[in-house]
């Protein structure tokens, strides 16, 4: 009997290996197959410096040339890429999928970003000369893989109709680094995962050291295998105008949005970490008024965990992705508006469209922090309409006891699954404010809704004992039952306090009174009537940023940290850009 269970099970798995394409098509909602799978052939491309790049070619039934999407991809995640090819090729594309330089098959050196421009023109030069190709071709991918379509952009050749890039941002500074705070949640925790050619699933542990130990640019020999020499310029980087933001290949990046020359279908998220950056590319794209941006309620896997209706989803996506594909390459009827940015509204569960997001047209919203000296309990202080007399209230902040980050966009970790990580979105918070070094403020229950669009700014007045620090506000909604959930956060450095990065890091004297202002990145978010809004102030998010050790200088080359006695004043506020619509 239990040989006869073997066999069943067996039996089983073959029926659903079989049948996995059209399961996947189920799931997602998708329309019925046009094409039936065709030939697949692996091969090598030369690149012009003699490096053979491993790439296959899947192909539909039927017909010598087809419409062809290319992918160029630095990950082996058991042959996803392969299946997302087999999709495509079931709706009559051909399916080019190409190993980036360095990484699994692929011949030459691994160094993030460094080749992809010259690679991708070289891999679009061959493939413009294959038969199979119809002369319609278009880029697709998320993350590094639409990164690499961005470093082709100025130069794609006619063949080349659109680009699909997902959750990616062509400015790398903002996303490495917030008001001077290293973002480890992201990129310490994918440096861990990719320090050679092929990812490390197994770093976990490695990437839970690296982000607690000082100095911490000794991490990559010490804990992750090996001299990383991008990563430590990343690290030893915090400000813009430093060498490792202003090589040729990343200036090149940022300015390709105002280059290109085809449509561009956008997706990004809420929770994604490259969102921001995400929202000013489309601001600056040259062809916005053939485009469109779509913002869903997903993470940087373009998926969501809380508040998700059916039909946004990744089914959603390779809805609007098809549709797309086949009026550029084919010539269908184009469904939807484009020069738009469609945003999902949390709060209200449905989408709205705009010709701009933010809306330009937001109102101005202020709630001053009152009643300070009951911040530091859970009853917490007051989101007041007006300020108080002068007042303040002073935490002890140690960086070896740092505050844990809870939810959020500003994580990456979670994905790798073996690494100890902050999950993602906008998660229920319970009990932080129990902390001695968290601050609390609430509104009264709101008599009507507030939908938030935009950037929540928090103006805060604060003073330190330590030559330099960091002060971190979190946004979240108190629903009737006493749930909080994340919103927003952002973070700054004292020294910083004059811009994100872009001049140098600006002395501070203890015990004087200085200004920050935290810009939290852009939601649409509908605080409904009868929830609070809540702000904490605190001074880490630990590891989502570094814990600032509370000294002047270098972050990865201090070998310590003090502990700091760190003061917010009244005057402190909160604003919220109010959609009047």
């Amino acid at each position: 009997m239990a040989l006869v269970g073997v066999l069943v099970s067996l039996v089983g798995l073959g029926a659903v290996y079989l049948l996995r394409y059209e399961l996947a098509r189920l799931g997602l909602g998708l329309a019925t197959y046009t094409h039936d799978a065709g030939a697949a052939r692996q091969l090598t491309v030369p690149m012009r410096d003699g490096a053979l790049l491993q790439t296959q070619v899947y192909l539909p039934k039927g017909g010598p040339r087809h419409p062809t999407v290319l992918i160029r991809n630095p990950y082996n995640i058991a042959n996803v890429f392969g299946f997302v090819c087999g999709v495509f090729v079931r709706y009559g594309y051909a399916c080019v999928h190409q190993d980036v330089r360095g990484r699994m098959g692929s011949e030459g050196e691994w160094t993030p970003l460094a080749h992809e421009r010259e690679d991708g023109l070289d891999t679009l030069a061959w493939l413009v000369e294959q038969p199979f190709q119809d002369g319609n071709i278009a880029l697709w991918g998320m993350s590094y893989l639409a990164a690499v379509q961005w470093a082709v952009a100025d130069r794609l050749p006619p063949q080349v109709k659109t680009m699909v890039p997902m959750v990616f941002a062509t400015d790398a500074y903002p996303v490495h680094y917030g008001g001077g705070m290293y973002r480890h949640e992201i990129f310490t925790a994918w440096a861990a995962l990719m320090p050679g050619d092929s990812m490390r699933l197994d770093h976990g542990d490695e990437y839970s050291a690296a982000v607690a130990h000082r100095p911490h640019a000794e991490v990559d020999e010490k804990f992750f295998g090996r001299r990383l020499p991008w990563y430590r310029s990343w690290i030893t980087s915090p400000n813009r105008a430093d060498a490792a933001w202003q090589n040729p290949a990343l200036v090149a990046f940022r300015e390709a949005p105002r280059q290109t020359a085809v449509p561009v279908l956008m997706f990004g998220g809420w929770y994604d970490f490259f969102l921001p950056g995400q929202l000013e590319d489309f601001r600056q794209l040259a062809t916005r008024s053939e485009s469109r941006l779509v913002i869903g309620p997903w993470h940087h896997l373009q998926r969501s965990e809380v508040d998700q209706p059916g039909d946004i989803g990744i089914g959603g996506q390779w809805r609007q992705t098809l549709n797309w594909l086949d009026h550029h390459l084919r010539g269908a009827p184009l469904e939807g508006p484009t020069g738009v940015v469609q945003t999902y509204v949390y709060g209200e569960g449905r989408w709205r469209v705009r010709s701009a997001f933010p809306p330009p047209d937001a109102e101005s919203r202020r709630w001053f922090l009152t009643d300070l000296a009951r911040a530091p309990h859970c009853a917490g202080g007051t989101l007041s309409a007006t300020t108080t007399a002068t007042a303040s209230v002073s935490y002890r902040y140690d960086p070896d006891d740092p505050v844990p980050a809870h939810g959020g966009a500003t994580v990456l970790a979670f994905a790798f699954r073996t690494f100890d990580a902050v999950a993602p979105g906008p998660r229920a918070i319970d009990g932080i404010c129990r902390r001695p070094d968290v601050l609390t403020f609430r509104s009264a229950p709101l008599a009507e809704p507030v939908r938030l669009a935009g950037s929540a700014i928090v103006d805060l007045l604060v003073s330190s004992t330590a030559p330099d620090t960091a002060f971190s506000a979190k946004l979240m909604e108190v629903r009737p039952d006493g749930t909080t959930i994340h919103v927003r956060e952002a973070i700054r450095a004292v020294s910083y306090r004059e811009g994100d990065g872009e001049g140098p890091p600006k002395p501070y004297l203890p015990g004087s009174k200085v200004g920050l202002a935290l810009t939290l990145s852009a939601i649409e978010w509908t605080f409904p009537p009868g929830s609070r809004i809540r702000l904490d102030v605190s001074s880490s998010s630990f590891p989502v940023y570094h814990a600032h050790p509370n000294r002047f200088g270098p972050w990865a080359e201090q070998t310590g940290a003090d502990v700091a006695t760190n003061t917010v004043h009244s005057g402190s506020r909160l604003t919220l850009p109010v959609a009047r619509d």
